[in-house]
């Protein structure tokens, strides 16, 4: 009896052999090789590449820089000590505010404002400042330091202008709480235009059209200064194919607004709160496109108002592409008896300058925001020094800093408004290097860290009240006759 077995064919199929996990000699060092290949290029494309023309500002830091383990040396003796010491050794009881020529009509609009204020006279509830600058000020520091100083003697009249949304990261306020979620598009005059001109007062744009797309304000959360806002006062664009958004306080709609109109044109909301009341939220609804600017707070007590505006990047050349017309409204409605104007790190980062240029573009922008009222003071801040490494760990300035302080302050001169040597108060050309050892300077060479910043702002402030304590003694001759470096 033969007893024949079945078998499946399928069973009986060659298993087909199974590729390696592990990768062959040759392949292994193909990789390598490929690896380093790609290192190499995109090291040559780092040294290679060629410099622009127009750096872009990078992100200032957010605090101080550890204090390097060897010490930096510079192409050429290292300068004087920054303006607080080297005012303590030489004696000298001033800081470079310079307004010889104008025998303290600069600055005398201010002073006498202020002197208002603190007499509790009814024509001067408030004071108001605005302080144009670029990405330095994006952070507040230096802004900040002088609003919170100047409110600490005269009183906190609100915290003043700042942006609604976040346009760069690291864009804050001191002293007030402001921030942005959903799908925003910033569109700043300089690197992102729009085609209608219209940036409200601060030179940028926040633009949505998406459901929920929300920016919001808010009282500061900690300490006096900031802690009170009685109202907003809030900018945006009309516009025909505008959208709609919703108010919300402390999260309740309060009211709905439809931005849709035949023409376009900057419009403003002012909405009061009641007291103990905090956040003030904008929530796009997405029906069409919504383009909001900034708000203003306003803390209904007398005092001094302090609004901060900010451009990353921003020349003086840029900020003049917004409509001289519509920007001379947004100033005069905040009806500052101050303007500050403390641009030029940008300009600073070139090996050249086309001086004549520069100076036309700087009188353009400083007619455009003073409007020829006799009213408004002006100061013009000079640029931090900037350096550039010249070998390991050494350093040499850059040539641009110090031209531009000369064209300032003469633009300030002519034009009757002080001037404050932030170069001079530093140190001088290549004083950078010291800054950066002692945790005052950014690791990019350019912006103070925070602690740099408030530094520089209350050298500022103290200037502008000396002149102030000046003024009140000799009225007649509204002095400010201070040191000239």
């Amino acid at each position: 009896m033969v007893l024949t077995l079945g078998v499946n064919p399928i069973l009986m199929r060659a298993r087909k052999p199974q590729p390696s996990r592990t990768l062959s000699p040759k392949t292994g060092w193909t990789a390598v090789w490929f690896a380093l290949l790609g290192l190499t290029a995109f090291h040559c494309y780092g040294v290679l590449r060629p410099k622009t023309e127009e750096p872009t500002e990078r992100e200032a830091p957010a605090g101080p820089l550890p204090t390097p383990t060897a010490k930096m040396a510079m192409s050429q003796p290292l300068p004087s000590v920054p303006w607080e010491w080297r005012a303590k050794d030489q004696g000298l009881s001033r800081l470079p505010l310079d307004d010889e020529k104008t025998k303290g009509a600069g600055l005398c609009p201010f002073f006498k404002a202020l002197q208002g204020l603190a007499a509790g006279r009814s024509e001067h509830p408030s004071v108001r400042v605005l302080h144009i600058g670029d990405s330095i000020s994006t952070t507040d520091e230096i802004s900040g330091q002088i609003r919170r100083v100047l409110q600490a003697r005269f009183g906190d009249g609100g915290h003043g202008f700042v942006l609604m949304g976040k346009p760069w990261r690291w864009y804050r306020h001191q002293n007030v709480v402001h921030g942005a979620q959903g799908a925003w598009r910033a569109r700043p005059v300089n690197s992102d235009p729009v085609g209608d001109g219209l940036y409200g007062l601060g030179g940028v744009g926040l633009e949505s059209q998406s459901r929920g797309a929300a920016a919001w304000v808010g009282p500061a959360t900690e300490g006096v200064i900031g802690a009170k806002v009685r109202s907003v006062d809030l900018s945006y664009l009309e516009q025909p194919l505008g959208g709609t958004f919703d108010l919300l306080v402390d999260g309740q709609l309060v009211d709905s607004i439809s931005t849709r109109s035949q023409s376009r044109a900057v419009a403003h909301r002012m909405v009061d709160l009641a007291a103990g009341q905090a956040k003030l939220m904008l929530r796009a609804r997405g029906d069409g496109w919504i383009r909001v600017f900034g708000a203003a707070l306003d803390s209904g007590d007398p005092g001094v108002v302090y609004d901060t505006v900010a451009v990353n990047g921003a020349r003086a050349q840029a900020l003049n592409l917004i409509k001289p017309k519509d920007w001379e409204s947004e100033v005069a409605l905040r009806d500052p008896s101050l303007v500050v104007l403390m641009l030029g790190a940008n300009e600073g980062t070139g090996e050249k300058l086309g001086a004549s240029t520069y100076k036309h573009e700087l009188s353009r922008l400083l007619a455009t925001v003073k409007s020829n009222d006799e009213n408004r003071a002006c100061l013009l801040v000079g640029p931090l020094d900037q350096v550039q490494r010249d070998g390991p760990r050494r350093w040499k300035p850059r040539p641009n800093p110090a031209r531009i302080t000369a064209i300032q302050r003469q633009v300030a001169l002519e034009n009757g408004c002080a001037f404050f040597d932030v170069l001079a108060a530093m140190g001088g050309p290549g004083s950078f290097a010291t800054w950066l050892e002692r945790g005052l300077g950014g690791a990019d060479l350019l912006h103070p860290t925070s602690q740099g910043g408030r530094l520089v702002g209350d050298w500022i402030v103290k200037a502008l009240l000396n002149g102030y304590d000046d003024f009140i003694k000799d009225e007649q001759k509204c002095a400010l006759n201070v040191t000239t470096l």
